[in-house]
């Protein structure tokens, strides 16, 4: 208990600064408790307590100052929206939107996830790098009637197959994400927007433009400038020599074995059965080559009746390059072996051919039945089979050049500019290739055809056991003593002296002396199987000479013609009516500038307002 004294200095003490005391905690009943409680749900809030009412005024007293210092900059923030308006009427020619939300910074600033936090759905790629290669023009339309939202989706560039109404989000999604991505294979942007309604009950009235980064301008502009250098002679002729000398290479290391081609491009290699079926869709199947074009179809009729190729061709194998040419060699000495004729089929005609007076003796001739029946039948299969192996190994070379065109234009230090060259141009260095492969193939036939036909004019008795050195010689010529392999191999060219020498002097019978005066059956028989015998020592003999001609005319050939020929006719051509001018390009030069200055100076405003605030 107090007096009255007591009450007037408790009192003087509550107004005075040096006491503080805590407030009485104030006793409710339950009922009063609830009609609080009851109170501050009417009005929205909570009863909050002095430290609490304390940190609100602060926040108010910020919020007051925000708003002060923002409604200070609204000339500015006007003036920003009036020129943002102004980048997209006079110079990206599209609408200015009223009451629209405009998107623009650089690469991975956020762009797409500020917009897709206002829509609270995923409808545009976002992503480290450039996502949106695309402006993405979005009307949200507040319908309160919808459960989940609902789409339109249209766009000049778009594919139809995209476009729809009533679409969910997620099929948005995949649509814009697969938009997106085509443009990204294509290495560009585009100025062309998607345009999209979207509907949903958690939104407001308001519309957005998701754009592409300035990046993305800076990108094109470079592109363009590029293609515009393409318009002087001289660069444009420079960057084709540099890209025909990476061909060059690529086709080089493609015939010595690349380990890579084949994990880059595993679709581009072939089976012998691929290679056969685009040689005979060519149209350089029935372009003639020579005079024997018109015989390379009996050639194609007997491969097509094999049954089956040798497992040594290892036919169904896929290789590109120099293992295709092993291949097709070999390939040509199965068919080769497999296509002789039957002398036997013959056997009427040996008669007729064996003449008679030939040398002004009255006896028929032999030896001239043998030389033709030789001859008729190596150049039968030989002529048309020379043909096809080269045209076979040409269509294989000329795949190169594409494959190797490709090659170049992917993840090469001057891709970008590869692929800037203008597809007339492209096509031209193709028909120079074509017609630079066309001739040599020509040449190389030629060459072959003159060295093969020394082995059908004549025949040699000698080529059936000439230098032939049987085990037992060996055997016979070797001391019993341990040899080194260089005595063993003077040994063995020892062999080879003294056959030469027995060849040379040791009489022969290559066909009996003793003939009826008119031949019988029996000696057609003997005739015919000495034939035979000589036509696969023959055959054998001239499917090496054969391998040495095409290695030599026309595989070590495509090379040399590769490095000086090709770029001898693209240097000699005429560079002022290869290159055109494109006046688009400098125009959209001038528009993409436009672009960027006006994009700089929004961004450039934003960041005086943010120094300002």
């Amino acid at each position: 208990m107090y007096d009255e004294e007591g009450e007037e200095k408790k009192q003087d003490l509550v107004e005075s600064d040096d006491y503080v005391r805590k407030p009485i905690k104030e006793v409710l009943t339950a009922e009063e408790r609830k009609k609080k409680r009851n109170a501050r749900k009417s009005k929205g809030g909570k009863d909050i307590g002095g430290s609490q009412r304390a940190r609100v005024n602060v926040e108010e007293l910020a919020d007051e100052k925000f708003s002060s210092l923002l409604s200070r900059n609204e000339d500015d923030l006007l003036q920003f929206v009036a020129k943002v308006n102004r980048v997209y009427q006079d110079l990206l020619k599209r609408p200015a939107p009223f009451m629209t939300f405009v998107f623009c910074g650089m690469q991975s600033a956020g762009k797409s996830t500020i917009m897709e936090r206002f829509l609270n759905s995923v409808l545009n790629i976002v992503q480290a790098g450039t996502g949106t290669r695309c402006p993405l023009d979005t009307t949200c339309i507040h319908d309160s009637t919808k459960v989940e939202p609902s789409c339109e989706l249209w766009g000049e560039e778009l594919q139809d197959t995209f476009h729809g109404k009533d679409l969910p989000v997620d099929e948005v999604f995949k649509r814009i994400n697969a938009h997106t991505m085509m443009l990204g294979n294509e290495d560009r942007f585009s100025t062309k927007p998607i345009c999209l309604v979207y509907r949903a009950n958690n939104v407001q009235n308001m519309r957005f433009v998701d754009t592409p980064d300035l990046l993305r301008c800076q990108k094109e502009l470079k592109l363009l400038k590029d293609r515009q250098n393409l318009s002087d002679p001289k660069n444009l002729r420079n960057v084709v020599n540099r890209m025909l000398f990476r061909i060059q290479e690529k086709i080089q290391s493609y015939l010595d074995g690349n380990l890579e081609v084949g994990q880059k491009f595993p679709d581009k290699l072939q089976t012998l059965h691929d290679e056969l079926d685009e040689e005979e869709d060519s149209e350089w199947c029935d372009r003639e080559l020579n005079i024997h074009t018109a015989k390379e179809d009996g050639w194609r009729d007997r491969m097509a009746k094999l049954e089956e190729l040798p497992d040594q061709i290892q036919a169904d194998q896929l290789f590109l390059g120099g293992k295709q040419y092993q291949r097709a060699l070999e390939f040509f000495r199965v068919i080769m072996i497999d296509a002789l004729p039957d002398p036997f089929e013959l056997k009427d005609q040996v008669a007729n051919v064996t003449g008679y007076l030939c040398g002004g003796l009255q006896h028929e001739n032999w030896e001239r039945a043998m030389v033709e029946i030789t001859r008729v039948c190596l150049k039968d299969v030989s002529e048309p089979g020379m043909n096809f192996i080269v045209k076979h190994v040409g269509c294989i070379f000329r795949r190169l050049f594409m494959v190797a065109l490709n090659d170049v234009r992917q993840g090469e230090e001057f891709s970008a500019e590869f692929q800037l060259i203008p597809t007339g141009l492209e096509r031209f260095l193709v028909g120079e290739f074509d017609e630079m492969l066309w001739d040599l193939l020509v040449k190389a036939s030629s060459e072959l055809n003159s060295s093969m036909e020394p082995m059908y004019s004549t025949i040699d008795p000698n080529l059936l056991d000439y230098c032939k050195v049987s085990k037992q010689e060996l055997e016979n010529g070797e001391k019993e003593e341990k040899k080194t392999w260089f005595q063993s191999f003077k040994d063995v060219t020892q062999l080879v002296r003294e056959k030469h020498k027995k060849h040379a002097t040791e009489k022969k019978s290559f066909l009996p002396d003793q003939r009826t005066a008119m031949i019988t059956e029996e000696e057609t028989e003997m005739i015919l199987e000495r034939s035979f015998e000589y036509i696969l020592a023959m055959s054998e003999f001239n499917l090496i000479v054969c391998k040495f001609q095409l290695n030599h005319h026309l595989y070590e050939g495509f090379k040399k013609s590769l490095r000086s020929t090709l770029m001898s006719r693209i240097n000699e051509a005429n560079w002022e009516e290869l290159t055109q001018p494109n006046a688009d390009v400098a125009h959209r030069i001038a528009e993409i500038e436009g672009q960027i200055k006006g994009l700089r100076d929004s961004l450039l405003d934003v960041q005086r307002m943010q120094r300002s605030l």
